[in-house]
């Protein structure tokens, strides 16, 4: 694709994979948001899921740890008492 021509989604995929990225990440870019998942005071840093157990867990700048039912939209239980922002989560198998 001629380079004038590219849309600002296509540079930008490009400045992160080269010019050779799949074409439907192009399509996964301008998707929105299927649920809204209402918990974090702050932004979330990150979310790991579960296939075996079907739970969605996310940690963010609020010094919480939410577990999701991501299909009923609704939170299975809060994980505070942490004294720092958290980085990372992961769900193990």
């Amino acid at each position: 694709m001629d380079s004038a021509r590219k849309s600002k989604k296509h540079q930008i995929l490009e400045t992160y994979f080269g010019s050779d990225f799949p074409e439907d990440l192009a399509e996964d870019f301008t998707k929105q948001p299927v649920k809204l998942l209402k918990g974090h005071n702050k932004a979330v840093r990150e979310m790991a899921y579960s296939e075996k157990h079907k739970i969605l867990v996310s940690c963010g700048f609020d010094f919480e740890v939410f577990v999701w039912n991501p299909y009923l939209e609704e939170k299975i239980m809060k994980l505070d008492g942490h004294e720092y922002p958290l980085v990372g989560v992961n769900c193990l198998s």
